[in-house]
């Protein structure tokens, strides 16, 4: 059995990681998208900020069923996924348009492919 107070913890705990990290990336002001995918910096921080989240979370719950993933490789992954993820949009948005429509489903895709 789980003690009550270990319960307790991971419940009101758990979430705080998550919320720090998306109230990091709301707290970066925007610029005008009329202004160009060049001068939206703060644009291109809130995303890398959340993809390198989103990749963390997962490569967290992949850690759980695979100990042989170190902290380091969780860590290369992580930024190496974020800056990835984030120069493909920039390069998109430079060829295209600014902002980049359905920019999560587009980068989504190209994942899926390689699999």
């Amino acid at each position: 059995r789980t003690p009550l107070i270990r319960v307790l913890l991971v419940e009101i705990l758990m979430p705080w990681p998550a919320l720090l990290c998306e109230l990091l990336a709301e707290s970066i002001p925007l610029q005008d998208p009329a202004l160009g995918w060049k001068a939206n910096h703060g644009a291109w921080c809130r995303l890398w900020i959340t993809i390198a989240s989103g990749s963390a979370g997962s490569l967290f719950q992949v850690r759980a069923s695979t100990p042989e993933l170190s902290y380091q490789k969780m860590l290369g992954i992580t930024i190496g996924t974020a800056c990835g993820a984030t120069s493909t949009t920039i390069l998109i948005a430079s060829l295209w348009v600014f902002p980049v429509p359905f920019a999560s489903s587009l980068l989504d895709v190209w994942p899926r492919l390689c699999l």
